[in-house]
């Protein structure tokens, strides 16, 4: 049985796993869950509220990595809702307690964790076929 061979890359800052033949990020590393970032949630955004408002909101709790608020492509305006990349856990779980449901600028917005955009199994239908 042949044992996986595995190098670590500097330059691509991942881990080539050679019997898998491609490359892992470290963001995605199994070794690394402790310090993985949570990617938060932010719904019922008004549309006046910009990505500079939500990181200096985010930002009282800790170090906010990034900042997206979708928009439309085609007219560009804000669809309402956006992202927040935390590097800390502990200080993204304060920041959910903390703003979910709070009034910001004419809007209650709604913060959680965000999903992890896998695909999800449908589940077996139980109706009974007749033949």
């Amino acid at each position: 049985m042949k044992s996986a061979h595995k190098e670590v890359d500097t330059q691509r800052g991942g881990l080539f796993e050679q019997n898998k033949h491609r490359w892992r990020s470290p963001r995605s590393s199994p070794q690394g869950k402790g310090n993985r970032i949570m990617n938060i949630y932010i719904g019922n955004l008004a549309f006046s509220t910009t990505e500079d408002n939500l990181k200096s909101l985010f930002a009282e709790f800790g170090d906010v990595e990034s900042v997206k608020i979708v928009k439309d492509r085609f007219s560009g305006r804000p669809k309402g809702f956006g992202f927040i990349e935390m590097p800390s856990n502990s200080e993204a779980d304060q920041a959910i307690k903390a703003l979910n449901g709070n009034r910001i600028d004419g809007s209650h917005i709604k913060v959680r964790p965000a999903d992890s955009g896998r695909k999800k199994s449908k589940k077996k239908s139980k109706r009974r076929r007749s033949y």
